[in-house]
């Protein structure tokens, strides 16, 4: 896992990390956030839950991990249950921001790609919301490696707003399975410490600052009052 928090004015200084869990970063732009884990089953959350006028900020990070079918040769159905979201908001016409959420699979030998897909926007300003939760289906072949990796990258730079707070995230969050037909002789071997099981009823780490960035989204461009002087 590797991640960068940087805002375009120092301090803070950049930060880069290459340990799992939550990072932040805080100054006078705003504040970053990072978050990811292994388990119950790997996710990336990168985070700028607010910029001030006049300041960019970004984070971006990535997460790579491969896996293993275990069992007699053969291709087989795997079912992939990815999830994103990403969201952001900046004052029209004096700020923007990119957004990415996207996850793929390649062959580790080969180096050949077999899937991927996310959410990749270009520089855009307003507000701006888009995810997705569905299950792909994919054929791999067992006994051989394949890489997933996970992007997350938000940044966004805030113009003259006169006090209006933006922000943006992006979440990715994939978990496999087999389908139909795969006997029990077939098992998957993820890299150390991987897990590989979404848990619906308990909130990971990352949705509970997912669930308080979209409160801040409902007050978005939102005017500070005017200390009385």
């Amino acid at each position: 896992m590797s991640a960068d928090l940087l805002f375009n004015f120092t301090p803070p200084d950049q930060i880069h990390v290459r340990t799992f869990g939550r990072h932040d970063l805080s100054g006078p732009g705003g504040r970053l956030l990072e978050d990811s884990a292994l388990f119950p089953s790997p996710f990336l959350f990168a985070s700028v839950p607010s910029i001030e006028d006049l300041f960019f900020g970004r984070v971006a990070a990535v997460f790579d991990y491969e896996v293993v079918i275990l069992g007699p040769p053969g291709s087989l159905l795997v079912l992939v249950d990815a999830a994103a979201r990403v969201q952001a908001g900046a004052q029209p016409g004096t700020g923007g921001f990119a957004l990415t959420a996207m996850w793929s699979i390649t062959n580790a030998s080969s180096g050949i790609t077999v899937f991927s897909e996310g959410i990749q926007t270009p520089e855009l300003s307003g507000s701006f919301g888009d995810s997705f939760d569905h299950t792909d289906s994919l054929v791999l072949t067992s006994n051989q490696r394949y890489k997933v990796r996970l992007v997350a990258d938000a940044g966004i730079a805030n113009g003259f707003t006169n006090g209006a707070v933006g922000f943006a995230f992006a979440l990715i969050d994939p978990v496999f399975s087999f389908g139909e037909g795969v006997g029990p002789e077939y098992s998957f071997v993820f890299s150390e410490g991987v897990g590989n099981v979404r848990i619906s009823s308990v909130p990971k780490p990352g949705t509970f600052t997912l669930i308080l960035v979209g409160l801040l989204a409902v007050g978005l461009i939102r005017k500070r009052v005017p200390r009385p002087a």
